[in-house]
C-alpha cells in the first residue's frame, strides 16, 4: 500500500492525577512500565515506534494494523494499573481515570511527515 498510519496516544488527565496525589510513585511506575512496552506490541503489528515516553505513544503503523496495535497499547495501559500488585496501593477512582486517548492519521507516502503531524 501506499498509504501508512501515524498513531499518537496520550494517557488522559495525567497532570490531574500526578498532581498532589499520594499515590505519585505508583502512578508513574505504572508509566514507566507502560512506555517499556511499547515498542514491543507496536512491532509485534510490523510497526515503528518513533516516541514512547510516560504516557505518549507516536508509531507508524501499516494501515490495516493499526486499530489492533491502538487496542493492544489501550489494553496494556489499563492492564498495568488494574494489575493486583498495583491496584491494592491505587485507589478505585485513579484506576478508573487511567484511560489513554489515541489520534489516527492516514496519510500517502508522498505526503511529508512535517505536514502529516
Amino acid at each position: 500500500s501506499n498509504f501508512y498510519a501515524l498513531l499518537l496516544m496520550d494517557g488522559d488527565n495525567l497532570g490531574k492525577l500526578l498532581s498532589n496525589s499520594p499515590e505519585q510513585a505508583e502512578i508513574s511506575n505504572c508509566l514507566a512500565d507502560f512506555s517499556q512496552e511499547v515498542d514491543d506490541i507496536v512491532k509485534e503489528h510490523c510497526g515503528v515506534t518513533i516516541y514512547a515516553g510516560g504516557d505518549d505513544v507516536l508509531a507508524l503503523v501499516p494501515i490495516h494494523r493499526v486499530i489492533y496495535c491502538a487496542q493492544a497499547l489501550n489494553n496494556t495501559y489499563q492492564a498495568l494499573f488494574r494489575n493486583p500488585d498495583i491496584s491494592a496501593t491505587i485507589s478505585a477512582a485513579t484506576i478508573s481515570a487511567a484511560t489513554i486517548s489515541a489520534a489516527i492519521i492516514f496519510s500517502h507516502f508522498h505526503n511529508p511527515l512535517t505536514e502529516v503531524m
